[in-house]
């Protein structure tokens, strides 16, 4: 499963803790730490609140 996803040029996520208190939808990002490995840790936020830009 991971080479299918990771062949679409997707990210994979995986071992997340404390999501309960979490909204059912939100929205998230995942910033990898700079190693140079074949895997690397990430730092994940929750965004609690959306800024939209003026058009």
């Amino acid at each position: 499963m991971h080479q299918v996803v990771l062949g679409g040029d997707a990210l994979i996520v995986e071992n997340l803790c404390n999501l309960d208190g979490l909204p059912a939808h939100v929205r998230m990002g995942f910033f990898p730490l700079p190693i140079d490995a074949d895997g690397a840790p990430v730092r994940a936020l929750v965004f609690d609140s959306v800024i939209a830009a003026a058009q």
